[in-house]
């Protein structure tokens, strides 16, 4: 079997990132905060971000993002506008912040 070109990867990332197990999301989302920036990328990068349903999605994105000194897709989270409230996102991500600046 050839190997998989860069865009399949990525559909396969995204196809993962929308896993019911929170374990192949939160992978999906520490190998798309290594990957290129695409618009889709970012997209459910920004999905990831919000995990409704395990913060260790949450985490393990953001990490790999702070990992790779990518602050951008952090921001918007954190932007008011995009459903839920600031503080619903401010409570999930804040923590994962200070914990990596306390390093």
């Amino acid at each position: 079997m050839p190997p998989l070109s860069d865009d399949q990867q990525l559909s396969a990332l995204f196809e993962q990132a929308n896993s019911p197990a929170w374990s192949v999301r939160a992978a999906a989302g520490r190998q798309l905060a290594a990957a290129p920036r695409t618009d889709q990328a970012v997209e459910v990068l920004f999905r990831l971000l919000l995990d409704p349903d395990d913060t260790a999605v949450t985490r393990e994105t953001a990490q790999a993002l702070l990992e790779r000194g990518d602050t951008s897709p952090l921001r918007r989270p954190l932007e008011c506008g995009h459903g839920g409230s600031c503080r619903e996102r401010e409570s999930m991500l804040c923590p994962v912040l200070l914990f990596e600046l306390d390093r």
